[in-house]
């Protein structure tokens, strides 16, 4: 073979740093594969036990069971193209067999590959030049543990246990007839691949050997031949062809504690695992000796790939104690898991172990039993080790200090990672291939087979997220709840890291305010503050990671401390319809915000407005001679009331000064005098007096007084004034003077025909509609015994008369004659007329005989009893005309040309055509002539008209409506 003597295979070296990765999401690992030709060949001769043959172009096995003829392959390979940090999930050696021989169709010959745990040389062919049967280098140096490179006990040549050896895999070789083509040949050397690229110092090579574990061959002879690396077309020279990926995050899973069930793994009820500070803790003392553990799992399943972190502090109970574990893990089931573990026993250290198919650190584990990575590299005692960390290795103790513990799960890959970080240290622990999961959980399990250890572990899931909500809120934001104290609550936050920590900031700097330290109360209550003095606050959370993580601060919320309760309400300075007010009592910063007082009157008869930064107010609108009570409050910067102030104040208000209003009725010989009570409340008391006849009303709570026994047309004066309950009098209200008024008859006998008149408080006793006449008289005289003067009123207005009997009307118009027939009677020819209220009675004027004709009192000038006699005879006694009468007698005649009858009442009148008063009747439709004889009444107007011929006047009675005429019978 031409190579160097005591040639090393390999040289270079693996470094043991951890990837230092950031937990990112990434798409899954690309796998690179590369082919790697033999770096060194040899066969060793059984039968030629001290020939070299590294010099020849091919290599031999052979297996003779009768003779001394066996042969075994030294292959190796240089690793140092593949990336340190890459991870090898597949490696296949091939070799080309080409020819065969004492082997027929049948014959079959299996072969393991097994690592070779001791290094060779290759040599260049010849005795003793290289590898031998009996030795491993040149010159008979440093002979096997057993010839042929098959020791597998103490001191072993190759890969063993138990004194078997361990192939990484195991292939059948088969028989080629002479002439046949030859094939390729595979073994699967993944196991050995990983090994000697963690372990570069360590790569030794493999030893491809009969498989002396199991049933290795048909018979006693097979010999077959392959291509060596020598040989002189490279297409069928030995290879390695490798599988690897460059590892990179996987897409993080954030672990929360609330998707853990605490102790679903229960085997020593001395082993507890509870939520302590935020953090998971299993703690107790172990009282189980069997390796049954106690654990929590996650609720939820995963099937894909991830990488998650925990930090973990081994207090109690793992190091410096024998047998205590703790182990974060992938659980599919309890015969199916893979664990990053802490041991505690032996030299401590932490390690993958688990019950799962895996590759790794020179082994291939088919999942039926536990395995460990610490068993796989043959228990080291101490660094450095490919396979473990140990405790000694980490700059911190393990039982004061937490480390980071990260698994990552490449599932496309099926690559299983284990990492321990210590602040700025890091470093793969180590690991595994082949780990094919599907609906697994995360768990992390303690276990001991010892009782009586006292154990304590703390783990705290790594949360770099704030609380929720972030920024902070108010669920009840800052409020006063005394003049010196604001209560408030913050929202309650969650998080994966509980308990959460809330911390209150008062911002003003004004007096007494305080923050508040991180408290685990949402709650928190600002004390000894100063009265209506404005406070802000802020919040923000905190959970309990660590470091832990804190939300930003909420929005500041002002708030005011509660104004002090007035302690009383001042009233002053009434008038008759406003008060003053005024708060008493301490004001602070009264002129801030919408800090105030209001005042209202107990039983709502007044409420005032909110007078800001004011303590004084002036209820107004009020109602005069009122007793009201006020109460008064006030209100804080924020507009939040006080209660109303103990004592309130009674105050009532001035009488109002009268006003003066129309007198009303003023008749011949009284007058009503009239005062408006201007706002006065009934029971208000009244002082009315007349000058010049000394009288008055005394205190009354009318609002109007009768002075009686008058001199007709005579000028009087009244005065009134007001007073309280209180007896506070009021300016005195002139009402100015008002004259008696003049009788009808006055008006007749002493006003001549154009003269204007002046008429007031008159009834209205018939009213005429055809004739546009109404027929007034005095009032109340009319309900005396003699009655009252009448006369007629021309209606001023367009349309119907709109007054009716009883009305009282003052009138304001000119005497003036009527027209013919009536051209002799004296009327008013009305301007205005205007109706001032109803008499309660109208008495019709009734006397026998000439007591119903004519008189110098009242005198209608001109008229006549008997216009028959010669000389005409004129009319004596009381002049009634235009007064309301009823006349009574027999009936006498009826006119239905004229619409008029007769009736004899005695007084001997005749007007030309019969002898009786005439009752006119064609203005009531001219028809009522009752069955003869009849006696009877009538109530009517009487009036006068001139005769044709003569022109003399004489008297007629106007019914005002049919009833008017009442038939008698006897």
């Amino acid at each position: 073979m031409g190579m160097t003597a005591h040639r090393h295979l390999l040289s270079a070296t693996l470094s043991t740093a951890l990837l230092v990765v950031s937990i990112i999401l990434s798409p899954a690992c690309t796998a690179d594969t590369v082919t790697i030709y033999a770096a060194g060949d040899t066969y060793l001769q059984e039968s030629a036990p001290n020939y070299n043959y590294g010099d020849e172009i091919d290599i031999h096995l052979r297996n003779d069971l009768s003779q001394p003829y066996d042969r075994v392959v030294l292959i190796g390979f240089d690793l140092s193209s593949i990336p340190s940090n890459a991870v090898i999930t597949q490696a296949t050696l091939r070799l080309y067999q080409y020819e065969t021989s004492y082997m027929d169709a049948n014959d079959w010959l299996k072969v393991g590959a097994y690592r070779l745990l001791k290094h060779f040389d290759e040599g260049t062919g010849g005795y003793q030049d290289g590898a031998t049967w009996y030795h491993r280098h040149a010159n008979g140096q440093d002979p096997w543990n057993q010839p042929g490179a098959r020791g597998r006990s103490t001191d072993p040549d190759r890969h063993s246990a138990n004194n078997l050896g361990i192939p990484d895999s195991v292939a059948t070789l088969t028989y080629i007839p002479s002439g046949g083509a030859g094939r390729w040949v595979e073994w699967d050397v993944t196991p050995s691949a990983q090994y000697w690229h963690r372990n570069p110092t360590k790569n030794h090579g493999l030893v491809l050997d009969k498989w002396l574990e199991g049933n290795y061959c048909y018979d006693d002879n097979q010999w077959v031949k392959f291509w060596a690396r020598e040989y002189g077309d490279p297409n069928y020279r030995p290879r390695l062809v490798v599988t690897y990926v460059i590892p990179s995050s996987q897409p993080p899973l954030t672990l929360r504690l609330g998707d853990f069930n605490l102790n679903f793994f229960n085997a020593d009820p001395g082993i507890t695992f509870t939520l302590d500070s935020g953090q998971l803790r299993c703690s107790g003392t172990t009282t189980d000796t069997s390796w049954d553990g106690d654990g929590s799992l996650s609720t939820y399943t995963l099937n894909a790939s991830f990488e998650c972190d925990i930090r973990v502090k081994l207090q109690q109970g793992i190091v410096g104690v024998d047998h205590g574990q703790y182990a974060f893990m992938m659980w599919e089931n309890g015969n199916k898991y893979i664990r990053l573990q802490a041991v505690g026993y032996g030299a401590r250290y932490y390690e993958i172990s688990g019950r799962c198919p895996a590759i790794g650190n020179g082994e291939r584990h088919d999942g039926t039993a536990y395995w460990a990575s610490y068993w796989d590299d043959g228990y080291p005692s101490g660094p450095p080790s490919s396979a473990v960390l140990f405790f000694s290795e980490t700059p911190s103790a393990e039982q004061s200090a937490y480390m980071t513990w990260r698994i990552r799960y490449d599932k496309a890959n099926q690559i299983f990672c284990a990492y321990i970080i210590d602040g700025a240290y890091s470093r793969l622990v180590t690991y595994y291939t082949g780990v094919d999961f599907t609906n697994f959980r995360i768990a992390l399990l303690h276990g001991n087979d010892y009782s009586g250890v006292a154990t304590d572990v703390w783990t705290i899931f790594p949360d770099s997220t704030p609380p929720s909500p972030d920024p902070m809120t108010w669920f009840d934001p800052p409020h006063a709840v005394s003049t010196s104290r604001i209560d408030m609550t913050a929202t309650t936050a969650t998080d994966d890291t509980p308990p959460v920590k809330y911390q209150f900031e008062e911002v003003t700097g004004n007096p007494g305010g305080t923050s508040s330290a991180w408290q685990t109360s949402v709650t928190y209550s600002d004390v000894d503050l100063s009265p209506n003095t404005r406070y802000g606050y802020k919040v923000r959370a905190q959970d309990s990671a660590i470091p832990a993580n804190t939300t930003s601060y909420s929005d500041i919320a002002y708030c005011y401390t509660l104004i002090p309760t007035p302690t009383q309400c001042k009233a002053y300075t009434p008038t008759t319809t406003s008060v003053n007010l005024a708060a008493q009592g301490l004001f602070p910063n009264i002129n801030e915000g919408l800090t105030g007082v209001q005042f209202q009157e107990v039983n709502g008869l007044w409420i005032g407005e909110w007078k800001l930064h004011q303590t004084t107010d002036t209820a107004t609108g009020l109602t005069p001679n009122t007793l009201y009570t006020f109460k008064v409050r006030a209100r804080n910067g924020d507009g939040v009331p006080t209660d109303w102030a103990p004592q309130t104040a009674s105050v009532r208000t001035l009488a109002a000064q009268p006003l003066a209003r129309p007198y009303q009725p003023v008749t011949t010989q009284s007058i009503r005098v009239n005062w408006d009570p201007n706002g006065n409340p009934n029971g208000t008391e009244y002082f009315c007096w007349e000058d010049s006849t000394g009288k008055t009303s005394g205190w009354t709570t009318q609002t109007s007084w009768t002075l009686t026994n008058l001199e007709p047309r005579t000028v009087y004066n009244f005065h009134v004034k007001a007073r309280n309950a209180d007896g506070i009098e009021t300016e005195i209200t002139h009402l100015g003077p008002v004259m008696t008024g003049e009788p009808i008859g006055t008006i007749k006998l002493e006003r001549s025909p154009g003269e204007p008149v002046r008429m007031s408080n008159k009834v209205v006793t018939a009213v005429f509609q055809q004739s546009g006449l109404i027929f007034v008289q005095d009032w109340p005289d009319i309900t005396k015994p003699w009655g009252g003067s009448g006369i007629g009123v021309r209606w001023p207005y367009f349309g119907m008369i709109t007054v009716t009997e009883g009305d009282l009307v003052d009138i304001v118009g000119t005497l003036a004659y009527n027209d013919p027939p009536y051209s002799e009677e004296l009327i008013i020819a009305a301007d205005q007329i205007n109706k001032t209220g109803r008499a309660h009675t109208i008495v019709p004027f009734g006397s026998m005989g000439r007591s119903l004709g004519g008189g110098v009192f009242g005198s209608q000038p001109g008229l006549y009893d008997d216009i028959t006699a010669d000389p005409p005879k004129p009319s004596y006694g009381l002049n009634v005309v235009g007064m309301l009468v009823t006349a009574w007698g027999k009936l006498l005649e009826s006119d239905p040309t004229t619409g008029s009858v007769w009736i004899d009442d005695g007084s001997q009148i005749n007007d030309g055509t019969m002898p009786g008063i005439r009752v006119e009747l064609k203005h009531l439709g001219g028809a009522w002539p009752p069955p003869k004889p009849r006696y009877v009444s009538v109530t009517g107007v009487m009036r006068c008209y001139v005769t044709e011929p003569g022109g003399l006047n004489v008297r007629v009675i106007w019914p005002r409506k049919l009833t008017d005429l009442v038939a008698h019978q006897w």
